[in-house]
């Protein structure tokens, strides 16, 4: 009985134990499956996560493929610019000799000018002098043509005055031999010289036409 008794309270005590035992597995097999179901939601988080991120890369890279093109674009840019601002220097280089020069050219172009408008001024005065003088030899052109015009009536007025008095003589001729081969040579020679002194060329000429036209 003795034995059976402490049999029974052995029981009794493993019992207990593995009663308490379960229990605290029990109560550890809840905790580890609260933590399963942290570290599941855990891993969704972190699979979600990887997700976003691989996504983000994903964007990153088209990103950056974007931007090695852009980039890849303004050196493109930057070189056609350096080459341009090369040309546009080389030309505002030439552009400047070419000033240099045109200033040099105008300056002696202003030299040129200035000695041009000197001779100019002074042709001018030349031409104006001589204008002045032609038109008084224009004047005194008329003068003497006026005068020679006068000249010439005076000598046909004294021709036809010693043509009449030749004609005269003439008439009277029958009364005197002597009087009719005297005066009208004098008078024609008289007429004659006064007239080739005044036109030493015309008079002659004139001499020469005037027995045709009487």
């Amino acid at each position: 009985m003795v034995w059976h008794s402490e049999a029974a309270r052995q029981l009794k005590g493993c019992q207990e134990r593995i009663t308490n035992e379960t229990t605290a597995l029990r109560d550890r097999v809840a905790e580890l499956e609260e933590e399963r179901a942290r570290q599941r939601k855990q891993l969704e988080r972190l699979v979600q996560r990887e997700k976003d991120l691989q996504k983000q890369l994903s964007q990153a890279k088209e990103g950056r493929k974007t931007l090695n093109a852009t980039l890849t674009d303004c050196l493109e840019n930057m070189t056609r610019l350096d080459a341009n601002l090369s040309a546009l220097h080389h030309e505002l280089l030439h552009l400047q000799a070419e000033e240099m020069e045109m200033d040099s050219q105008n300056g002696a172009l202003l030299v040129q000018m200035a000695q041009w408008q000197g001779k100019a001024a002074e042709l001018g005065a030349k031409l104006e002098e001589a204008t002045e003088a032609q038109m008084a030899a224009n004047a005194e052109k008329e003068h003497c043509h006026a005068r020679e015009s006068a000249l010439q009536e005076s000598v046909r007025s004294y021709l036809a005055e010693i043509a009449s008095l030749q004609c005269r003589l003439q008439a009277r001729s029958s009364s005197s031999s002597s009087r009719r081969k005297g005066p009208p040579f004098r008078y024609i020679f008289w007429g004659m010289a006064i007239f080739c002194i005044l036109f030493p060329l015309e008079g002659l000429s004139f001499l020469f036409q005037a027995p045709a036209k009487q």
